[in-house]
């Protein structure tokens, strides 16, 4: 099975997307490092800080209202020319599965990469911006290269369940109440 699954359908409207995306650019105090909870340091990974999603609550408001499921709110911003290695996020809590969204750049979005083993030379799967908003396995060993000058950020929706399930939740229609409808 693939580590990851596309929605079909947009997670957030464009405007939100812009609104974040503008507000980290100018604003870079809304983004906190991420410290490794295995290498026990900063790796390249900061997250925005929860009290800056204001930005995007109504939207934030309407997914909860939409989802079937308890979830949280991401922004993964990955510094410019940096790798984030191969890992898999905590093996038990909230995010064994995350639904990502790519936010920016728009041109040139880094993919994430896909290993069945750390041996591998090349990944077994990537994930690319045209199969987004996708249901992403966070238990699979995953990583990015951001080979950019930029920084590269996206929206996740994480999870406590598992991968598979929350894909069969999907595919039966069961993990929206309804498809998002954006104006």
């Amino acid at each position: 099975m693939r580590p990851f699954t596309s929605l079909g359908f947009a997670l957030l409207p464009e405007s939100a997307k812009k609104r974040v995306v503008s507000y980290i650019l100018r604003r870079h105090d809304t983004i906190e490092q991420h410290i490794s909870s295995v290498e026990k340091a900063y790796n390249g990974l900061s997250r925005m800080k929860p009290e800056f999603f204001g930005i995007i609550a109504p939207e934030l408001t309407y997914l909860r209202s939409i989802v079937t499921v308890p979830f949280l709110p991401y922004i993964m911003y990955i510094e410019p020319n940096t790798a984030l290695d191969r890992h898999v996020d905590g093996p038990k809590g909230a995010r064994q599965t995350a639904i990502i969204d790519a936010l920016y750049p728009k041109v040139d979005y880094a993919p994430t990469t896909f290993w069945d083993t750390r041996e591998q030379l090349e990944p077994s799967y990537c994930l690319y911006p045209a199969e987004m908003p996708a249901i992403m396995d966070l238990q699979t060993l995953h990583g990015v290269t951001n080979h950019l000058d930029i920084p590269r950020f996206n929206f996740q929706m994480a999870f406590d369940l598992p991968y598979s399930t929350a894909v069969e939740m999907h595919q039966q229609g069961k993990l929206f109440r309804r498809v998002p409808a954006w104006p």
